[in-house]
């Protein structure tokens, strides 16, 4: 099964872009119809083939080499991306090099600097100079992290300590700029030790999800407020699963809404529904695994 994306007239600033994985980003965006700032450290012949294979796919293509580790290299790439088309929706932030070494080695701390220099502060920076312009289209963030953030190896101090630190760093834009309509996201690569083999079946516990006070405050209370334009976007990302709607949503599950409404409504034109004395008041409800109904509901019925 293929999965084809749009992103027609959306802008993707793609930072890192002479790297493997910011390659594959690059290129994914600009055959989904995005146009595509590929910047990479280096005005050398990888940045320059990433940029022309975009190009083969028909997408606007800026191609602009910026030093990380220079504030004013990158103010210029985000001045530039302005200039050309006017917007950035999305920001893809994926860090140049690294260095490795022992907390022994006489150069331990010159390649500290250096890693989170490149890895971090770049990040840091680039995503201060974009928010103005995410916030205007609702945009999006992408940090590329990596397994390293969670896993120590020798020799990688400093590499495991940016990572660790885009992760968290990742958290506290979420938490800030979702209220301005931009959603932050990071992505974590490598080997995660976790192998789903073919078959097995995997089983997303909505209901825990969904009543976790850690994403809904006291979860058991009725308020509908919660999902509200004002309050929207306080939700986290895949924190609330609803089966009509979202990432799984459901054509067949929105038509049966909408002719149980329909059937609702002609009811309602037909008869009055009223209390009698074996209605419940309160209703009472049964809670099941993954479904909640009333016990029973007894109701008078009269011909309009």
């Amino acid at each position: 099964m293929s999965v084809s994306y749009d992103f027609s007239g959306k802008v993707a600033l793609v930072t890192g872009a002479n790297t493997r994985v910011a390659v594959s980003t690059a290129i994914l965006f600009a055959k989904s119809g995005a146009s595509v700032v590929v910047s990479g450290q280096y005005a050398d012949n990888r940045l320059t083939t990433v940029a022309n294979e975009c190009r083969s796919t028909g997408a606007q293509v800026l191609e602009m080499a910026a030093d990380p580790t220079r504030e004013a290299d990158l103010q210029k790439l985000v001045d530039k991306t302005m200039t050309t088309f006017g917007r950035i929706d999305i920001l893809v932030n994926c860090p140049v090099s690294h260095e490795n070494a022992s907390i022994t080695e006489p150069s331990f701390m010159a390649k500290y600097r250096e890693t989170m220099h490149t890895n971090l502060e770049a990040m840091l920076f680039m995503t201060s100079i974009c928010v103005e312009h995410l916030e205007k289209t609702r945009g999006t963030i992408i940090n590329m992290s990596s397994i390293r953030g969670a896993h120590a190896s020798p020799k990688e101090s400093a590499y495991c300590m940016a990572k660790s630190a885009i992760d968290m760093f990742t958290k506290c834009m979420a938490t800030e700029l979702g209220p301005k309509g931009i959603r932050v996201n990071n992505v974590m690569l490598g080997n995660t030790g976790v192998k789903i083999e073919k078959g097995v079946i995997v089983d997303i516990p909505i209901y825990a999800i969904h009543h976790d006070p850690d994403h809904f405050p006291d979860p058991f209370t009725f308020s509908p407020d919660r999902f509200m334009p004002d309050n929207r976007d306080h939700i986290q990302p895949y924190t609330y699963l609803p089966f009509g709607s979202g990432p799984r949503n459901c054509i067949a599950m929105r038509f049966a809404l909408l002719e149980a409404k329909l059937v609702l409504a002609e009811i309602s034109q037909k008869f009055r529904f009223f209390r009698v004395t074996d209605t419940d008041v309160p209703i009472v409800f049964t809670k099941e695994f993954s479904r909640c109904q009333a016990k029973r509901l007894v109701v008078g019925i009269h011909k309009r």
